[in-house]
């Protein structure tokens, strides 16, 4: 388990991981891979039913990505979704494929699997690393290896997220890897290939006047920059950062450069950006589309801003974690409105 305040004196620097959408981040896991339940696994924490090792893996990825943005909890209790610490979200996520993991983070990795060098990493392996709290070289996190050099874990303000394995603090504290997958041998995950089951997809509704071949052409531009702010995932947040480069971005200027680099100009404050575009509604929701937020502090007006990426989730940068995708549905109590800026 994970103590909130290990991060606050960690500094997280940019990296550029190549990628295609959301799914392509993921190439192995598809949308049938939530078809089939736990009961598929055998008990134990080995799986060896018969069934690609490879498709459990891409099981488990999913599984956890139903659960990104839910809530960080030092200490959270096993067995409900409500709030995890990094260990009781691999606990649920294997569990929920007759995988048993132990408790906490230590005992997982005394306990589970084979260790495996951080050369050979393949979707579905356990990660670990030390905190302040455990102390240099003791296990105090733990995360799940989900391919192209990513972790999908939980930690601090921005709870269940993917990060890059090239961020510092991950490569600082980095202690080792175990297989709990038995025979898992045929996924590395490092493909830039999009996946043919793509679970990233558009909203059905909301055409907005579009032919389909407008709708097709507006989704691949979607794709190209949801892509390019893939590649920024983990980027330092900084409020007031400049524009036109990437060591750190604010919401704002995060927009603007994804959008930039694919020829759609927008200006530099989110309040500016909400004039642009054509208003949608929650309903016509399409990937690409801006979405506009109030705070706590910003007494009902404009204060943050991020991109609609699909299958529920939005691509934005906010305080601690910076780049991430987070769930629309965790945010939907300072939603404004929304903007289409891709025609």
């Amino acid at each position: 388990m994970l103590n909130v305040k290990t991060f606050k004196k960690v500094a997280v620097t940019a990296t550029a991981v190549s990628a295609l959408g959301l799914a392509a981040l993921f190439p192995t896991h598809t949308t049938s891979a939530l078809a089939s339940t736990g009961s598929d696994a055998k008990k134990g924490t080995s799986v060896t039913s018969g069934q690609s090792t490879v498709t459990v893996a891409d099981k488990i990825i999913a599984t956890g990505e139903k659960y990104l943005g839910t809530p960080y909890k030092y200490g959270a209790p096993s067995g409900q979704t409500k709030v995890f610490d990094c260990s009781t979200f691999t606990q649920y996520v294997f569990g929920q494929y007759g995988i048993k993991l132990s408790r906490t983070s230590a005992s997982q990795y005394a306990t589970a699997g084979t260790a495996v060098s951080k050369s050979n990493l393949q979707v579905g392996d356990l990660l670990f690393f030390s905190s302040s709290k455990s102390g240099k070289g003791k296990v105090g996190h733990v995360g799940i290896y989900a391919g192209n050099n990513k972790i999908l874990h939980t930690y601090g303000s921005g709870g269940v997220r993917y990060d890059s394995l090239s961020t510092k603090w991950l490569q600082d504290s980095y202690i080792g890897a175990k297989r709990v997958l038995k025979g898992n041998t045929g996924s590395t995950g490092n493909t830039d290939k999009p996946s043919t089951g793509n679970t990233d997809k558009p909203s059905t509704g909301g055409n907005t006047g579009s032919t389909n071949n407008e709708s097709s052409q507006g989704s691949q531009v979607a794709d190209k920059i949801i892509s390019l702010g893939n590649k920024y995932l983990g980027t330092p947040y900084q409020f007031g950062a400049k524009s036109g480069q990437t060591k750190t971005f604010d919401c704002s200027s995060f927009q603007q450069y994804i959008f930039g680099q694919n020829g759609i100009k927008l200006l530099r404050s989110s309040r500016q950006q909400a004039t642009q575009g054509t208003s949608v509604s929650k309903d016509e929701l399409r990937k690409g589309d801006l979405i506009f937020f109030k705070t706590k502090s910003s007494n009902g007006q404009i204060a943050h801003v991020a991109m609609y990426a699909g299958d529920g989730k939005i691509l934005h940068t906010y305080g601690p974690g910076g780049v991430r995708y987070d769930k629309l549905s965790n945010w939907m109590s300072t939603y404004l409105f929304a903007k289409r800026m891709i025609k």
